[in-house]
């Protein structure tokens, strides 16, 4: 229960831009096991980065 309940009190976020200082700077922070925020939604110009954040991210 606890697990679940410390999950609904992330943040969700979502990404616009996922170029390069997203990818490189950003991306690895919300990659940590005890971050504090979800990504759940990315936008960019450049559909196949997006797609491939989406997917990195189950956004």
């Amino acid at each position: 229960m606890l697990k679940e309940e410390s999950k609904m009190n992330r943040i969700k976020v979502g990404i616009v831009g996922c170029g390069g200082i997203f990818r490189n700077l950003h991306a690895p922070y919300y990659e940590e096991p005890n971050r504090c925020a979800d990504i759940v939604a990315v936008a960019d110009l450049d559909t196949d980065s997006a797609s491939e954040q989406a997917k990195r991210f189950d956004a």
